[in-house]
C-alpha cells in the first residue's frame, strides 16, 4: 500500500495534470472576459481535478492508468467548457479521451468491454437522435456529442452505460434549469455527458473496491 506522502503526491500530480490539460485544450475560453464565463472555466477545472484525484485514490496508483484518466478528465472538461462557450466540441479532445480509455483498457486487459461500452453509447445516442429528429424535424443531438459520449464510454463497463446515459441526461437537465434564467440559447450536452460518465465511473470503481 502506498505511503501517505506518495498518495498525496499522486493526488496532487494527477489533479494538476487534469487542470493543465483543461486549460491547454480550451484556448477559446481565454477570449471570453465576462466574469460569468470565467466561473464556467474555473468550475470545469476544479471538477476535472477532483475527478482525477478521486480516481487516483480508487485506482491502480502504480500504473499509468491514473495519468491516462487525468488526461481524459482534462479533455472532457475542456469539451464541456467549449460546448458552453462556443457550442462546439473539439474532435481532438474526443480522440484523446478515446485513445486514453483504450490504452487504460489494454493495460487492465478489459479492452473488449471498453469497445462494447463505447459502441453502446454511440448506438443509444444515434437512436435518440433519430427518434427526436423525427419528432422535432430538427437535430437534437449533434455528432460531436455522440462521438464525445462514445469516447467517454471507453472508460466504462458495458453494464454501467445505461446509468451513465441517465446521469448525463439528469445532469444536463440540472444545468438547463440553473441556466434558464440566464439564457435561452441551446443547451450544451457535453457538460452533462462529462459529469454523468465521470460520476458513474467513480461509483463503479467504489463498488468494485467494496467487493
Amino acid at each position: 500500500m502506498p505511503s501517505l506522502p506518495e498518495t498525496a503526491f499522486g493526488c496532487l500530480g494527477t489533479a494538476g495534470l487534469a487542470m493543465a490539460v483543461t486549460v491547454m485544450m480550451s484556448p477559446a475560453a481565454a477570449l471570453h472576459r465576462r466574469p460569468r464565463r470565467h466561473r464556467v472555466v474555473l468550475t470545469a477545472i476544479a471538477t476535472a481535478a477532483s475527478f482525477a484525484a478521486l480516481f487516483y485514490l480508487q485506482g491502480p496508483s502504480r500504473t499509468w492508468i491514473p495519468v491516462l484518466f487525468a488526461t481524459a478528465c482534462g479533455c472532457a472538461a475542456a469539451s464541456a467548457v467549449l460546448d458552453i462557450l462556443i457550442g462546439r466540441i473539439r474532435d481532438i479532445c474526443s480522440l484523446v479521451i478515446a485513445l486514453s480509455g483504450a490504452a487504460a483498457a489494454y493495460l487492465s486487459a478489459t479492452w473488449p468491454m471498453s469497445v462494447l461500452a463505447a459502441s453502446m453509447s454511440i448506438a443509444v445516442l444515434l437512436l435518440a437522435r433519430q427518434l427526436t429528429s423525427n419528432r422535432t424535424h430538427g437535430t437534437s443531438i449533434g455528432w460531436g456529442d455522440i462521438l464525445f459520449a462514445g469516447a467517454c464510454g471507453t472508460w466504462l463497463a458495458p453494464g454501467t452505460v445505461p446509468f451513465a446515459l441517465l446521469a448525463a441526461v439528469a445532469a444536463t437537465g440540472g444545468i438547463a434549469f440553473a441556466r434558464s434564467h440566464v439564457t435561452r440559447r441551446r443547451m450544451p450536452f457535453a457538460p452533462g455527458i462529462a459529469a454523468g460518465y465521470g460520476a458513474v465511473l467513480l461509483l463503479q470503481n467504489f463498488v468494485t473496491l467494496l467487493e
